[in-house]
């Protein structure tokens, strides 16, 4: 065990959890794959959607002027004022349909969007990228125009392994999605009366690919030029410190 961090404070609550699930109303299987312990946690400790649970909440505790500019840095576009975290909450609006994709992390205001999704092993291809222009779509229906749209991918990288079809660069992968036609992507019809709003988001959307090399880069400068007599600096430094050595223990810096 490697104490000393809120992520590791993070797996002790899971692992609570693990051993008495009748808090959340569930039973132990003894058939289940996961009934050995060290076996589960390790699963645990390598699944997409546990780091995906620690961004969140390390973009949740960030202080206002370090989340606009760590948004800036992952989807390329910084928000003009304050921003909260609304990827859980949005996951429940009637939006969500079978052709939309869910972010891992949203953040909006009243005329633009930002999402980040995440990539650790999984690829992305042209169906999702399309499924992120129709959620885009679906959030400025009523507008006289669309929301500005920015989404951000972070994976290990190179670009080329982020998408199934081996796309160079995200332009490239949006000029495809654009010529192949989006009707042609997402297939069936309940999407059409949204398709030409998509195409408008698609062409003007800013569109961003960073590696977890380059957040932890960012994320170290952003700690040097931090004020060490400031009340704040060494929880900020906790915090930050906390997810950059889940990133290492992941083999992901």
């Amino acid at each position: 065990m490697k104490p000393g961090t809120w992520v590791e404070e993070y797996y002790q609550v899971l692992e609570f959890l693990y051993w008495e699930p009748q808090h959340l109303g569930k039973q132990t299987k003894p058939d289940s794959p996961w009934a050995n312990r060290d076996r589960a946690m390790r699963h645990v400790r390598e699944m997409e959607v546990t780091l995906n649970h620690q961004l969140n909440i390390l973009f949740s505790l960030l202080p206002m002027g370090l989340r606009q500019n760590l948004i800036e840095f992952l989807t390329g576009r910084k928000p003009n004022g304050p921003i909260g975290v609304n990827s859980r909450a949005v996951r429940s609006m009637p939006c969500f349909q079978g052709n939309v994709t869910q972010p891992d992390l949203l953040f909006s205001d009243d005329g633009a969007l930002w999402a980040i999704e995440m990539k650790v092993k999984a690829k992305t291809d042209l169906q999702q990228l399309a499924k992120y222009f129709l959620f885009a779509a679906l959030e400025s229906e009523g507008r006289p125009s669309p929301k500005k749209f920015a989404l951000g991918f972070l994976g290990p990288g190179p670009m080329e392994s982020l998408f199934k079809e081996g796309f160079a660069s995200l332009d490239l992968a949006r000029e495809e999605l654009l010529k192949g036609g989006i009707p042609d992507v997402l297939g069936g019809t309940a999407t059409a009366p949204h398709w030409a709003t998509m195409e408008v988001i698609a062409a003007s959307a800013t569109l961003t690919f960073r590696t977890f090399k380059g957040l932890n880069e960012f994320l170290n400068t952003e700690l040097a030029g931090l004020d060490p007599g400031h009340v704040g600096t060494e929880s900020l430094a906790l915090l930050i410190g906390g997810f950059q050595a889940e990133l290492r223990s992941r083999t992901l810096i």
